[in-house]
Parts: structure tokens; C-alpha cells; sequence
């Protein structure tokens, strides 16, 4: 493991009666501070048709309420794209950047940093997809079998 290397998760949710599925991106970023946590994140969904290219900057923000300890710290973001025309030659484009304004942690923090990388791709249905639970959300009552 490495600090500040983003691990990226590509979720696929499923609504069976709207007969459509959303995307989300989940980035885990181990950081070495507990002062760190989630900041603000952009999505560039722009260059996907031409280039197969999603870019996501993320910025890492300092908390300085919080202590200043040196531990392992993962920051965590979910972020939904929507409705995709996905394909598994699409690259994410990661652009890190860390907003510390406290002179104890500014001074060893990491420079801007990004990172072109693919994902482990994993469906997940929104509910479990059973007959059962498929009839239901469709027709709105119980399935009954004589």
C-alpha cells in the first residue's frame, strides 16, 4: 500500500422498473495523517466519448481541529456519474491535491499528484433480484404461486 495512491471501485446500480442503471465511482486514498479528510471533488465527464477518458479531481482537506497524529487514514469518496455508456477501456484520470493550510502538516505535505488508472468493476443490483422481488417492484403486489 502506498500513500496516496487512489483505489478505485466502479459500481453498477440497477432499478429494475425504471429499466435503468447508475454508476458510481468509490476512491479510497490511504493518507498518513489524521488530520486529513474528503474535500471537494469535480467530475469532467467531457472527454468520455472521444478519449475514454473520465477525469476526477479530488482535494484532500485539513481539518486542524482534529490531532495531529501520524496514523493511517483512509479518505473515502463516492461519486455518482450517472447514466454511462461504459466500456472497460475507460481511464480515470485522478488529480489529487491537498488543501493544508496549517503550518504543521503544509511543510511534509505531498505535492499535487496524478494518476491514470483503470477499475475493478463490480455490479451491484439496487435490491436482490429475485422473481419475487422483481414481481413486486414492478406489478406492486405479492407473487403468488398455486
Amino acid at each position: 500500500m502506498e500513500f496516496f495512491d487512489p483505489q478505485l471501485g466502479l459500481y453498477k446500480r440497477t432499478y429494475i422498473q425504471e429499466n435503468k442503471s447508475l454508476y458510481y465511482l468509490h476512491i479510497v486514498v490511504f493518507t498518513d495523517n489524521a488530520r486529513l479528510e474528503a474535500g471537494i471533488v469535480r467530475t469532467d465527464l467531457s472527454r468520455l466519448e472521444t478519449e475514454k477518458i473520465v477525469q476526477v479531481d479530488l482535494t484532500i482537506s485539513e481539518n486542524v481541529e482534529k490531532p495531529l497524529l501520524d496514523t493511517v487514514n483512509p479518505i473515502c469518496y463516492t461519486i455518482e456519474l450517472g447514466e454511462l455508456d461504459y466500456s472497460e477501456d475507460v481511464v480515470f484520470e485522478i488529480n489529487q491535491d491537498i488543501d493544508a493550510t496549517s503550518g504543521e502538516y503544509s511543510r511534509d505535505r505531498p505535492k499535487k499528484k496524478s494518476t491514470r488508472t483503470s477499475v475493478t468493476f463490480i455490479t451491484r443490483p439496487a435490491k436482490p433480484v429475485t422473481v419475487e422481488a422483481a414481481w413486486k417492484e414492478i406489478f406492486g403486489t405479492e407473487l403468488t404461486i398455486k
